[in-house]
């Protein structure tokens, strides 16, 4: 079997940031961890080829900043989705605070669940999206 892309997967919680302490971001990549090998294909091995991934903290009022949470989250799915984070092309990191409009329509069923659940119980959470990298003249549109 191979692992169709794109990817995804949620992480429930506050993301660790990288000037953290070494036990939150330890704690926090073993999170990740878990919550990535529980939507990974039973016995497939992590992909070992260019990648682009979506790291997307939807919160309520509770803000961090995005450049510090991107290292312990992508070294959480290092040896679950992929070899290594050298893989990764293009990384997005994003912060969305859940009080502004979110149109559901055409998100993944993975993160419309989590959006709702987030939602009416005020628990932020994590959104991780693995997909193929674009080439650059996509993203500069």
């Amino acid at each position: 079997m191979t692992i169709g892309l794109p990817w995804d997967c949620t992480v429930s919680g506050v993301p660790a940031s990288l000037q953290g302490s070494a036990r939150k971001r330890t704690d926090w990549q073993q999170r990740v961890s878990t919550a990535a090998a529980q939507r990974w294909p039973a016995q497939e091995p992590p992909l070992n080829q260019p990648l682009a991934l979506l790291v997307a903290f939807l919160h309520s009022g509770q803000p961090v900043d995005v450049d510090n949470m991107l290292k312990p989250t992508l070294d959480g799915l290092t040896g679950v989705c992929y070899v290594d984070d050298a893989q990764l092309e293009q990384v997005i990191g994003v912060r969305w605070d859940l009080s502004r409009t979110l149109r559901l329509g055409r998100l993944s069923p993975i993160l419309v669940t989590a959006v709702v659940r987030a939602v009416s119980d005020g628990a932020p959470f994590v959104y991780l999206r693995l997909s193929p990298p674009v080439e650059l003249e996509e993203m500069l549109q």
